[in-house]
């Protein structure tokens, strides 16, 4: 058996770097699942709406005000669950006082 073969029959048997589908590398390099324009459009979409809330909320009932408050927090931890807040976001929320880092 010559040395070729040999390095054949190993190659099997070798060890594989087990990688993240997302963070395979591809023709475009590395990718990266916050920079899509799915993700984007959805993350700034969010923090729009909650931004709008918020300041619309001081004019309102204090029961309302805190009824919006929760479910802001309930959408800060249900995303931030998920790992799909980004910082920039993050820094949002927590300029709004939705979040507690």
């Amino acid at each position: 058996m010559s040395v070729a073969n040999i390095g054949r029959l190993q190659e099997p048997f070798r060890r594989r770097k087990m990688v993240f589908a997302r963070f395979r590398r591809h023709s475009r390099g590395l990718r990266n699942i916050f920079a899509t324009p799915s993700y984007l459009h959805r993350a700034a979409k969010l923090a729009s709406t909650l931004r709008f809330l918020a300041s619309f909320s001081r004019h309102k009932s204090g029961i309302v005000r805190r009824r919006n408050t929760l479910l802001y927090k309930n959408a800060a931890k249900s995303l931030r669950n998920k790992r799909v807040i980004s910082q920039h976001f993050a820094k949002c929320f927590l300029q709004l006082g939705v979040i507690g880092l």
